[in-house]
């Protein structure tokens, strides 16, 4: 659904306090830093904007709420020009609906002209086949940027604070990162402005109770079953106690420090984007691919980074996997392998052959070249179109289950029929399931594991003549599994191109 203006006009869920009413303003120490540092902020971005309109983000928290009244106070004295916009992500039934209610009441109250999205996570995250908090993520993202494009081209603020930056680092700490991850998210990043960054979240709350702020409490915030949550109820309490008690203001220097450098080093990535691209237009980037087979690893990645966020208009959900795969794609194809790749959740599409390498948004997804690797044994076999090197080996003992890992397996030799090769996921491919003959489809595999539908043909399959034996990153088949009797173990470990090379 698009922008509804005063979607939700009921007054019968919230009055307003006085707080909000009269603007009554107390001056502690905390309340007049918070305000200090959101003006400067402000007065910063807007100028460098050359406007000030301002979409703020409002979802009727405690951290948002304190973000609006700030702003609001700041209103004049800075002639900023506000809107609300609130996501309804359809997610918790008549909760939902009443911070919806209390947003609208908030913004009436402050005489600041109020909108709400009402969106389809749930729905979203089905038929992408993704998380639903990135499937939130990816709509709140969508519909703010519509009410900043209505509200004349507008700075979108947002309530992150000192204690959501530190815990977006943690989350792409575990997970995999490199020096973007460790920055977390920026104070400001056109058209987003995060004016109370440097604050923990408990002068958020301070300031409110001072001020006398009522704000509603995400009952989702609670549960463990998502990652940040644990983190921030689990995985930093510990650091704390055992570790460091000034562990988050530690984490957020750490992040500052990254999101200055980074910065750094993408002015010289787009400098070296600018010296490689040969055409580039609203559907598409050509690059030189000998310009940047030149570049050393560091910045070739973060040239790549900036290909894709011009053709995409976003790097969300592009991780470092995805851009390596495409550099040692690329760079595989300058030796005369040709290159094609559509990237994860999304339609973009890689292509690159001896010359010169295009990033282009198309309307649907690549059909994958086929891709097919004879696997020596023992021995080692680039599999250049997914990245990797296959390495296998003849064992007479199974391996210590405290070093395998997600990138090895191992099977009964004898089982072995025929060939073993390295593709993608081919129509009919089935994987036995169980010993005893039970199959299932791969292409259900991946279904049920929710694998993206763009990934699904690109997947890894080392198979023999009999079909697969192991969808990498899925599961390894049963039909070749070592048993008691084994005698001769076939061990398979894949590890990343560019590492192998590096050996």
């Amino acid at each position: 659904m698009g922008l509804v203006p005063s979607v939700y006009s009921q007054r019968n869920a919230f009055t307003p306090h006085l707080a909000y009413t009269n603007m009554k303003r107390h001056t502690s120490d905390v309340s007049e830093r918070l305000i200090a540092s959101a003006r400067a902020t402000m007065h910063e971005v807007t100028a460098r904007a050359g406007h000030c309109r301002v979409v703020v983000a409002v979802s009727g928290g405690q951290d948002s709420v304190a973000l609006l009244h700030i702003l609001a106070w700041l209103r004049e004295p800075l002639g900023l020009d506000l809107r609300v916009a609130h996501i309804e992500h359809s997610l918790r039934g008549e909760e939902s609906r009443r911070d919806a209610e209390f947003v609208q009441e908030v913004a009436s109250s402050l005489d600041i002209p109020a909108a709400a999205y009402i969106v389809d996570a749930a729905g979203a995250a089905k038929r992408l086949h993704i998380g639903i908090q990135s499937a939130a993520r990816q709509l709140r993202h969508k519909r703010l940027n519509e009410a900043a494009q209505a509200h004349g081209n507008a700075l979108i603020a947002l309530g992150h604070t000192q204690d959501d930056r530190v815990e977006t680092l943690l989350l792409n700490l575990v997970r995999g990162c490199g020096i973007q991850g460790l920055a977390a998210m920026p104070a400001f990043a056109p058209p987003i402005v995060r004016p109370l960054l440097g604050a923990p979240r408990q002068e958020t709350e301070f300031y409110c109770e001072e001020n006398g702020l009522e704000f509603r409490t995400d009952s989702s915030n609670s549960s463990t079953k998502y990652l940040r949550n644990r983190i921030r109820s689990e995985l930093l309490p510990n650091l704390r106690s055992y570790y460091n008690p000034g562990v988050s203001a530690a984490l957020a220097r750490l992040a500052q420090i990254a999101e200055e450098e980074s910065t750094a080093l993408d002015a010289l990535a787009h400098a070296a984007l600018d010296r490689a691209t040969l055409s580039s237009d609203g559907q598409g980037v050509r690059l030189d691919s000998a310009e940047l087979c030149s570049l050393p690893n560091w910045i070739a990645r973060r040239v790549v980074r900036a290909a894709i966020g011009l053709v995409s208009g976003s790097l969300t959900d592009i991780e470092y996997a995805a851009v390596d795969r495409v550099l040692v794609g690329i760079r595989e194809a300058t030796l005369g392998h040709r290159f094609q790749w559509t990237l994860p959740l999304g339609n973009n599409r890689v292509s690159a052959n001896g010359r010169e390498v295009e990033f282009t948004s198309v309307s649907a997804p690549a059909s994958p070249l086929p891709a097919y690797y004879p696997v020596a044994i023992p021995g080692e076999t680039n599999a250049a179109r997914f990245g990797l090197v296959v390495r296998t080996s003849i064992a007479q003992e199974a391996m210590n289950p405290a070093i395998a890992s997600a990138m090895t397996a191992e099977f009964d030799a004898e089982f072995i029929q025929g060939a073993l090769v390295a593709r993608n996921r081919r129509p009919g491919d089935r994987l036995h399931l169980e010993a005893s003959g039970g199959t299932q489809k791969v292409q259900d595999l991946m279904v049920n594991r929710k694998a993206p539908r763009v990934s699904r043909d690109e997947v890894l399959v080392l198979a023999d003549d009999c079909g697969p034996l192991w969808v990498v990153g899925h599961r390894i088949g049963a039909r070749a599994r070592p048993h008691g009797l084994t005698k001769s173990i076939l061990r398979i470990s894949l590890e990343p191109l560019a590492a192998a090379q590096q050996e």
